[in-house]
């Protein structure tokens, strides 16, 4: 028996403490067995051509990321959804809040919404401009609340630059304020014995903007144009000419890539961070390495698709998994779309519809299908 036909029985016998697992747990099994010597390189290898690995491995969420550097105020702002529909109700029918904030400054607005529907995000968004202040830039997550052609229509009409992110951190500034506005609510809640919100929020918005913050040492409702570049100093200038001279330094580590051009890879799913571990952790569709960089020190990836076409956005070394195809590689079919005399038009799973494709159908007993 070859290793690999060890490693084969060992993975998918339900049985066997090394079965359906990660490489520490396969290669403990295997060391504790003493039938063959293998090393981590090998039996990585081996994982990265099934399926049920690359599908279900853990994904990484804590990791470091690019930071987003602002030169002034209202150059950038966030913006996202909070959820507080199980209490709508309770709120007069207000379910939702729209949230933004001035990456610069931390300055935040909040509005509530009865729902997340176009017209009336652009109510939102238009009582927030008409107070005075407007971003040149606006970056959002791909929710339809943000992506309607009303909201988009607004924001081109402003002058915005309004662009979408890319990855599953989302509109982080905006998510972590969410965090915070909405824990203030929950201790307002427990002491006063209620479940209606929405007579504080712009209390608890006003608070927030008028709370003490360390990274720009004063309380966003304190920062002035005239503080912009001492501002700037606090926030990125010490950390900046450190990056700078580390760069320079010939002493200074060598650059890391986790994978190479041509390498096949999947992404992780484009769900929230709070997810049910036990589902698919990684597309079905994978991938290839176009292109790779190195920004602060971090490297980030671009990919194509199998045939050829750019994907949107970059990619941390943490959102993607590698992948090794060989001739066995199966591929599921979700469904048949049609049928001719010794054909069928079928649908592949979790696989965009420009790869449907027609097969014999002789070959549909090797997917467990009758036609």
């Amino acid at each position: 028996m070859s290793y690999e036909d060890y490693l084969h029985s060992i993975y998918y016998d339900p049985n066997h403490a090394g079965s359906y697992g990660g490489l520490e747990k396969l290669y403990n099994a295997v060391c504790k067995e003493g039938k063959y010597v293998l090393g981590k390189a090998k039996i990585r290898k081996l994982l990265q051509k099934q399926e049920t690995f690359t599908l279900h491995q853990h994904v990484r969420r804590k990791f470091k990321r690019h930071r987003v550097v602002v030169p002034y105020m209202d150059y950038q702002w966030n913006a996202d959804t909070a959820s507080m529909n199980i209490y709508a109700k309770e709120n007069d029918g207000f379910g939702f809040f729209v949230l933004l904030v001035d990456i610069f400054s931390r300055y935040i607005w909040t509005v509530p919404l009865h729902t997340t529907k176009g017209t009336e995000m652009v109510e939102a968004l238009e009582s927030v401009f008409s107070l005075g202040r407007v971003p040149g830039k606006l970056r959002t997550d791909k929710g339809v609340e943000f992506k309607n052609k009303m909201v988009q229509k607004l924001t081109k009409g402003e002058g915005i630059d309004h662009f979408f992110t890319q990855n599953e951190s989302k509109a982080n500034f905006a998510e972590r304020v969410i965090k915070n506005i909405k824990s203030r609510i929950s201790r307002y809640r427990s002491h006063h014995q209620t479940n209606r919100w929405i007579d504080v929020l712009s209390e608890v918005t006003n608070s927030y903007n008028n709370t003490y913050h360390r990274s720009i040492k004063r309380a966003p409702s304190a920062v002035r144009k005239k503080d912009q570049v001492e501002l700037w100093k606090i926030q990125y200038g010490i950390k900046h000419k450190q990056t700078n001279k580390h760069a320079k330094s010939k002493g200074g580590p060598a650059v890391h890539y986790k994978f190479k051009m041509g390498d096949t890879v999947r992404i992780s799913h484009l769900q929230r961070l709070f997810q049910r571990e036990y589902d698919e952790r990684w597309t079905y569709e994978y991938f290839v390495v176009a292109s790779r960089g190195m920004k602060q020190g971090i490297a980030y990836y671009t990919l194509k698709d199998l045939e050829g076409d750019d994907i949107h956005g970059s990619f941390y070394s943490s959102e993607l998994s590698k992948v090794i195809v060989t001739d066995d590689t199966t591929y599921r079919i979700e469904k048949i779309l049609k049928r001719s005399k010794d054909t069928v038009l079928v649908k592949w799973w979790g696989w965009p519809s420009k790869f449907n494709s027609w097969i014999p159908k002789s070959d549909m007993q090797l997917y467990g299908l009758k036609v």
